[in-house]
């Protein structure tokens, strides 16, 4: 948008202004006067863009406090390029009440040895990680929480993100086998 001060009104041109624009796909989207005075009606006051589809209207309401009317244009926004004002959950493990010496306790319970016999190395991590996981459920269970933006910690970088999905996949492995 700006106070460009070329008139655009039918039959006046400026050649070398039309030719930069039409050299950059820029389309010019004022086409009633944004100035009008006793003796004269003109369009010198533009907005431009290179994607006219994302402008729905462009409007000039005839309200001034000078001899120039405003400029008004209604955009199209995409709904994937919002960002979402809605809440989301996460989940989490909760160490709140989480005891050390507790869980190394439980963890010297726990029979490590039944995964001795199991010969497929897919199922003695899946046995293994299932029994880790039924101590430290007890004593870090998840949770999930409502929270408005999400900002997560420095260490959850993309390579703890790919983990965690593995991490789901884990028991529909079990159920498979």
């Amino acid at each position: 948008m700006g106070y460009i001060n070329i008139d655009f009104t039918a039959g006046c041109t400026n050649n070398k202004w039309e030719n930069l624009l039409h050299t950059h796909s820029i389309i010019q989207l004022v086409n009633t006067p944004t100035r009008i005075t006793s003796t004269s009606s003109t369009i010198i006051d533009h907005v431009y863009t290179n994607h006219p589809e994302n402008i729905v209207e462009t409007v000039v309401p005839k309200i001034a406090f000078s001899d120039r009317y405003a400029k008004c244009i209604t955009r199209k926004i995409n709904q994937k390029d919002m960002p979402c004002l809605c809440h989301k959950q996460i989940r989490y493990r909760c160490f709140k009440n989480f005891d050390e010496n507790n869980f190394l306790g439980d963890l010297n319970k726990t029979s490590f040895t039944q995964i001795e016999q199991i010969i497929d190395v897919q199922s003695a991590t899946a046995m293994w990680y299932q029994l880790f996981l039924s101590v430290i459920n007890n004593h870090a269970p998840i949770k999930m929480k409502r929270i408005k933006h999400v900002r997560q910690p420095d260490w959850l970088t993309d390579e703890v993100k790919e983990a965690q999905k593995k991490e789901k996949c884990l028991p529909k492995q079990r159920e498979l086998e």
